[in-house]
């Protein structure tokens, strides 16, 4: 081969020579790099595989943990429930005398009659109703104290004690709305204090006057 020309044409007519003309010409880490390139695309390939299945897992995770949380919270508060019924003159007692457990069978006909049927089955679903005197007022009217229980009170809790209240006044009771659990949010208090619902909250009392002179003293 007396020129370039004539080696680029016998590697043309030689494809097979190629692979050895590298071999002479180039470098070994040269030679190296297509196999370092696909060994570092594969690496990266099986890196993503690993990072999008640990994603998949932490997702579970976080959905289980929220799952369990929600099923605790919701245990909490059936049991809070529960105490505040079994319990009602030790919870209420300071509030209303001699504090009665209502059921909606016990004010049926009343609301029947007054409510819609989608206002019934909201109503249905208060926690706990209970009739008595507010102490400390001079003749005291009966009230129906319209309770939401929940172990942490927020706005939501709230907001369903004042609607169901409004309701039972519709039907004609002297409803007091009332919030009661361990803990509650800042929300949940700047509503209840918005709103004049009385809030019981780890034993102690809170808003209570504001609430029975709001709904049922008319000052």
């Amino acid at each position: 081969m007396q020129s370039f020309n004539e080696l680029v044409r016998s590697l043309e007519q030689h494809p097979e020579w190629r692979s050895e003309l590298r071999r002479l010409v180039l470098s070994d880490e040269l030679l190296e790099l297509p196999g370092l390139v696909r060994d570092l695309f594969e690496s990266h390939r099986r890196a993503e595989a690993r990072l999008e299945r640990i994603e998949e897992s932490l997702a579970a995770l976080a959905e289980a943990q929220r799952r369990t949380a929600d099923t605790v919270g919701n245990l909490k508060g059936q049991m809070l429930e529960h105490s505040y019924r079994e319990k009602a003159a030790s919870y209420f007692g300071r509030l209303i005398r001699r504090p009665q457990v209502v059921t909606a069978n016990d004010l049926w006909d009343a609301l029947e009659t007054t409510l819609s049927s989608h206002e019934l089955d909201d109503l249905l679903a208060l926690d706990l109703m209970l009739r008595g005197h507010p102490r400390h007022v001079e003749d005291p009217p009966e009230v129906l104290l319209a309770v939401e229980v929940s172990s942490i009170v927020d706005s939501y809790d709230v907001e369903r004690a004042l609607r169901r209240a409004t309701l039972l006044r519709k039907a004609g009771y002297n409803a007091v709305p009332v919030v009661a659990g361990e803990e509650s949010t800042r929300g949940g208090e700047s509503e209840a204090r918005r709103c004049s619902v009385a809030m019981l909250k780890d034993g102690k009392t809170f808003l209570w006057e504001d609430a029975l002179s709001q709904w049922c003293l008319g000052k």
